[in-house]
Parts: structure tokens; C-alpha cells; sequence
């Protein structure tokens, strides 16, 4: 896949989760530097951070935050440690009857993942893609990254 079908593929995923996120759909990642570099995406609506207590506990006061069957979008690295997390927290969601989507998590992964291993670096990367669409220029995009961060 070249860099314009990669980054149009990106930002279509950047988009669904904006929508998503403006009509209030909780966005669920790891820390800080996460809800810093979606909101540098244009994501705009409510995002929680998973790690700052037991997980049974946030996964109870998200469903609580939730209306019954209604989605929650789970946007944890895609590191061990991030599947470890998006699998715990799904199946404590599901318990709750709270629909879990880590469908948007997936289709990221799978785009970005030789380049990019976690939400923090999403927005850089997506700049950096940008950049190099626009120019046209042949560069290696991760090598690049890894000398800005």
C-alpha cells in the first residue's frame, strides 16, 4: 500500500471515531499523552483513561457513564500490555451489557503498526504521513519519526 492509500485508510478511521466521539460515544485509552494526541487528531468528545484504577471499577463506572447497549470505543496500544487491557476491559463491558468496539483499535493497528506501536505517537505519525503526501517526497516515514521523538 503506498503512503496516499495509507494515509486516506488512516484518516477515514480518524474520522468515524471523530463522529462517534462528537455524538458522545466514550473513547477509552491508556494515559494522558493518549487523550493529548487525539485531541491534537480533532477528537472532541469524552475520552477516559483505563490505568488510574481497578479495572472492574472503571469498566462499572463507564457502563454507568453509558445507555444500556451503547458502544464504548476501546483505543489501547497494540502492545501486549494494550491487548492485554482492550481484552480485559471488553469482557468486563460485556458484563455490563456495554458493547465494546475495538474495531477502530484494530483497523489502526493494522495501518500503522510497523511505524507506529501507540496512541501517543498517532497524531505525529499522521503530520509526518501528511507531510510526506503532500510533498511527494520518498522518505522514510517510522526513521523519521524515530528522529523527531
Amino acid at each position: 500500500m503506498d503512503m496516499t492509500e495509507r494515509l486516506n485508510r488512516v484518516e477515514e478511521v480518524i474520522c468515524e471515531m471523530q463522529d462517534l466521539s462528537k455524538s458522545g460515544v466514550i473513547i477509552i485509552v491508556e494515559g494522558k499523552n493518549d487523550v493529548i494526541a487525539l485531541r491534537a487528531l480533532g477528537v472532541i468528545g469524552p475520552i477516559e483513561i483505563a490505568t488510574r484504577r481497578p479495572l472492574f471499577l472503571f469498566a462499572e463506572d463507564i457502563s454507568k457513564k453509558t445507555v444500556k447497549g451503547n458502544e464504548v470505543i476501546i483505543l489501547t496500544d497494540w502492545d501486549r500490555r494494550g491487548g492485554f487491557l482492550a481484552s480485559r476491559i471488553s469482557e468486563y463491558l460485556r458484563s455490563m451489557d456495554t458493547i465494546p468496539n475495538n474495531r477502530l483499535r484494530s483497523k489502526l493497528s493494522s495501518l500503522v503498526r510497523k511505524e507506529v506501536t501507540d496512541v501517543e505517537s498517532l497524531s505525529g505519525y499522521v503530520e509526518k504521513l501528511r507531510y510526506t503526501v503532500l510533498l511527494g517526497c520518498n522518505f522514510n516515514v517510522n526513521k523519521t519519526l524515530s528522529k523527531s521523538i
